[in-house]
């Protein structure tokens, strides 16, 4: 039968092999529609003799069944036979390809479901054409399909030891789960179209009403967008747990994680779905994956786990409260490994790595100072400043005619002024009895004391007559003083005249 709704193709040998049905000569119109009538029942019967229950074993020629799902999934609408095509019979086959899909889709689910250690020879080749079918543009329907047989066979075998299925896997189904956050495409595309709409008259920039629009679409409209988004979410999951996943995949499904877990706490239901089981399903599976990642080493621990239990408490999930008190406080002891450097997880865009940088420009993921360059992290560091800047002080010379006073280490800026010194004060009396030698060694400042000129000398003074060199080196230390030390210098210090105190002595003797 899938011979026969391929009749322009070129089949492949084991396909071509088998004793396929004579083809009735009849309109295309008719004969295709027919056919796929006939693989939808096949398809039926066979899931449903798997589903029945037996009490005596069966042979299942599991074999053939993994060949003929895969080449339902594997059908494509490109390449045709050498000769005359007709065109009717071509589109009528074109038109029945994403049926096939769907029915490959639903005996791989089957067998998935009741003989999974039948599928671990072939797990390969179902993994390859199930993730060359999700890089393919499909409707929503198509890939809700896919995604839940990809789903299934995750949940019922093991991941076979391949590098390239895991990251092949991840970065096809990572475009579904970004519909959840927020693009800011759409608003720089209208403020383009504003820009560009500057000559036009006023009123055209008003004729629409996505204008005043402020609230978002529903991102998961109906039932399909939901099943979508929650088996996507669950092949995340899976795929986070395989060790071959590459560090940047890893990364980049973790910082999209965290991003939905921030959105979905500023989101009403309303938004995400009509149904509002989806947004509390939604939220619990990203929650539960986000633990589960955090508790994959220390790194993503440390800077996750915060996050998620702030998140947790919102919700009101016991079971992941209860996840998360087993988890920070073990009823065992740590298993005893090392820290995994391939498990890092990058919060910033600095600490991208190119490859990562590449991957998520892909997925349509960009910041909003994307066009801007990148800066140096060493170029990050913070300079402690004044508030204020100082005003530019000007060149002083001196007044000998030499060059500017410069320092030593600042040999290309500007000089300063020296400040000037606070000049030598005079005190009123002369040095304390009691202060020690070694203090007034320390002293630099000269002082000259009122006691040191002889009342001759302040006659001299007042007079305006001249002194002696000592009087004058002495007066050259000398400062402007305040009214009450003038009057304090008007004032004669008494002397004691020795003659005449021998004198009285002897009067009285």
């Amino acid at each position: 039968m899938f011979a026969i709704l391929h009749t322009k193709y070129k089949l492949k040998p084991q396909l071509a092999k088998g004793s396929a049905p004579q083809q009735e000569q009849n309109d295309s119109s008719i004969s295709v529609p027919l056919n796929v009538d006939r693989i939808r029942c096949c398809s039926t019967i066979i899931t449903n003799l798997l589903c029945t229950v037996t009490t005596r074993p069966v042979q299942v020629p599991s074999g053939l069944l993994i060949k003929y799902a895969i080449a339902l999934v594997g059908a494509s609408p490109d390449g045709q036979v050498e000769g005359f095509v007709d065109p009717v019979t071509r589109a009528m086959e074109i038109s029945v390809v994403p049926s096939l899909w769907k029915y490959g889709c639903e005996i791989i689910t089957t067998l998935a479901e009741n003989i999974p250690h039948c599928l671990e020879p072939a797990l390969s080749q179902l993994y390859t054409v199930l993730a060359h079918r999700l890089e393919q543009s499909l409707t929503q329907e198509q890939r809700a399909s896919v995604l839940e047989t990809l789903q299934q066979l995750l949940q019922a075998s093991s991941f076979i030891d391949s590098v390239i299925l895991p990251n092949r896997i991840m970065r096809a189904v990572l475009p579904s789960l970004t519909i959840v956050l927020s693009s800011s495409n759409a608003v720089d595309a209208s403020a383009e179209d504003s820009k560009s709409n500057k000559g036009k008259k006023k009123a055209k920039n008003y004729t629409g009403d996505e204008v005043f629009k402020v609230s978002r679409d529903v991102i998961c409209p109906t039932e399909t967008d939901a099943k979508v988004l929650l088996s996507a979410l669950q092949v995340v999951k899976y795929c986070l747990q395989n060790p071959n996943l590459s560090s940047s995949q890893s990364s980049l499904a973790s910082r999209i994680l965290l991003s939905i877990q921030l959105s979905l706490s500023q989101l009403s239901p309303s938004v995400l779905s009509p149904d509002p089981q989806v947004f509390c399903q939604v939220q619990q599976t990203v929650l539960a994956i986000c633990t589960g990642m955090a508790s994959t080493s220390t790194i993503s621990l440390q800077r996750a786990l915060p996050l998620l239990f702030n998140e947790s408490l919102k919700t009101g999930d016991t079971e992941l409260q209860s996840a998360f008190d087993l988890l920070i406080h073990p009823r065992l002891p740590p298993i005893v490994r090392p820290i995994p450097l391939t498990q890092s997880l990058t919060l910033f865009r600095v600490e991208e790595s190119e490859e990562e940088a590449v991957a998520r420009k892909l997925l349509r993921l960009e910041f909003g100072d994307e066009s801007l360059p990148i800066p140096n992290p060493r170029e990050q560091d913070t300079i402690m400043e004044d508030a204020v800047p100082p005003a530019p002080v000007p060149r002083v010379q001196q007044n000998g005619g030499g060059e500017a006073f410069r320092l030593p280490f600042l040999s290309n800026q500007p000089a300063v002024p020296q400040q000037p010194q606070p000049q030598p004060t005079v005190q009123s009396a002369a040095p304390k009895i009691w202060q020690n030698e070694q203090q007034q060694k320390q002293d630099f400042t000269p002082t000259v004391t009122q006691a040191a000129i002889s009342p001759s000398e302040k006659q001299k003074l007042n007079s305006g007559q001249p002194r002696n060199n000592a009087a004058a080196s002495s007066s050259s230390f000398l400062i402007p003083q305040s009214n009450s030390d003038a009057e304090d210098q008007d004032e004669e210090i008494p002397t004691i005249d020795m003659a005449s105190d021998s004198e009285e002595e002897g009067d009285d003797e």
